[in-house]
C-alpha cells in the first residue's frame, strides 16, 4: 500500500511540474501595473493589434501619443524615430523614443521607454502589451527607475508555501501547478487523519471486544501502515513544494533595484573575492 501511495503522489507531482513549465503565464504587470517610485514618470501598458511585433512598436508612438495628449492636455509635435540600446545591467535591450510637446507655449521633450513586451493570439489576431516608462511633460527632469524584468521570486515565493502548499506557485503565476501541489498535500493530509481515526477505532476495540482482539490488531497494524504512507507522501509533497517555490520560474515581474546592493564574486591577481555594488 505504501507504494501504491508513493507512485501517487510521485504521479501527482510529475504532472504539476510538466504542467507547471508548460503553463502559460501573462506578466505580472499585465494584471498589476508597477507604481513609479517618483512623479516625474509613469507606467502604463499599450495594447497594439498588429500582425507582426516589428509592426507592433512601430506602432507605439501613436498610442503613447494619444495617451500623452489625453491625460496631459499637452499638444505633442513630433516623434523621433525609435531607437535601440544594448546595456550589460539589469536591462538587456532598451527601446526608447522621445516625443517634442508644447507645455503653456513652450517646447519640452518627453522621453518614453519600452520595458517589456507580451505577444498572444486573441480574436484571430495578435495582440502585443507593452510595459512603457513614460516621462512626464510637465516635469522639469525626468527620474527614471533602475528596473530588472525577472522571473524569479526568491522568499516571495517561498514563505507563501511555506504556509500553504502551493500558495507560491499560484502567487508566481502557476496556478496549475499549485492547485496541483495543494491538492496532494490535502489528499495526504486526509488519509493521514482518515487512517489514524481507523486505527485508534480498532485498538479501542481490542480492549472492548478481547475475543477480536487478534482481527483488530492486525487491522489496527493496517492502517498504521498506510497512514505512515500518507506521512511520507505529505513530507514528499511539502518539500517538493518548498524546493519548487523558490526555484522555479514563474511570470515575468517588473523588479526595480533602486538603491539596491548586489554581491558577486570576482578574480584577481591576489586570489577570488567578493564585491559589493550599490545600484543608486
Amino acid at each position: 500500500m505504501k507504494r501504491i501511495i508513493a507512485l501517487l503522489i510521485y504521479l501527482v507531482l510529475t504532472l504539476a511540474y510538466v504542467y507547471g513549465e508548460n503553463d502559460g503565464r501573462r506578466p505580472r504587470w499585465l494584471s498589476e501595473v508597477p507604481v513609479a517610485s517618483n512623479g516625474t514618470f509613469e507606467y502604463k501598458v499599450i495594447t497594439v493589434y498588429a500582425q507582426t511585433a516589428s509592426e507592433a512598436k512601430g506602432l507605439v508612438p501613436r498610442e503613447v501619443t494619444n495617451y500623452v495628449e489625453t491625460t496631459q492636455k499637452v499638444q505633442i509635435t513630433s516623434v523621433s524615430k525609435i531607437t535601440s540600446e544594448n546595456h550589460n545591467g539589469d536591462v538587456s535591450e532598451e527601446i526608447s523614443f522621445n516625443m517634442m510637446a508644447i507645455v503653456e507655449g513652450d517646447p519640452v521633450n518627453v522621453v518614453v521607454k519600452i520595458i517589456d513586451e507580451y505577444h498572444e493570439a486573441k480574436d484571430g489576431q495578435g495582440v502585443y502589451y507593452f510595459l512603457c516608462a513614460v516621462g512626464n511633460p510637465k516635469a522639469s527632469s525626468v527620474n527614471f527607475d533602475r528596473v530588472q524584468i525577472t522571473d524569479k521570486y526568491g522568499a516571495k515565493g517561498l514563505w507563501r508555501s511555506a504556509i500553504i502548499p502551493g500558495w507560491g506557485q499560484m502567487y508566481k503565476g502557476s496556478t496549475g501547478k499549485g492547485i496541483a501541489i495543494l491538492g496532494a498535500e490535502v489528499v495526504a493530509v486526509g488519509g493521514i487523519v482518515v487512517f489514524e481515526s481507523m486505527r485508534s477505532s480498532y485498538v479501542a476495540k481490542i480492549h472492548t471486544q478481547p475475543q477480536y482482539a487478534q482481527q483488530y490488531a492486525s487491522k489496527a497494524s493496517n492502517c498504521k501502515n498506510i497512514r505512515n504512507g500518507f506521512i511520507a507522501g505529505a513530507a514528499a509533497v511539502y518539500v517538493f513544494n518548498l524546493i519548487d517555490a523558490i526555484a522555479a520560474s514563474g511570470a515575468r515581474w517588473l523588479k526595480t533595484t533602486n538603491g539596491e546592493l548586489s554581491f558577486y564574486p570576482t578574480a584577481t591577481a591576489d586570489g577570488m573575492g567578493l564585491t559589493v555594488a550599490y545600484h543608486f
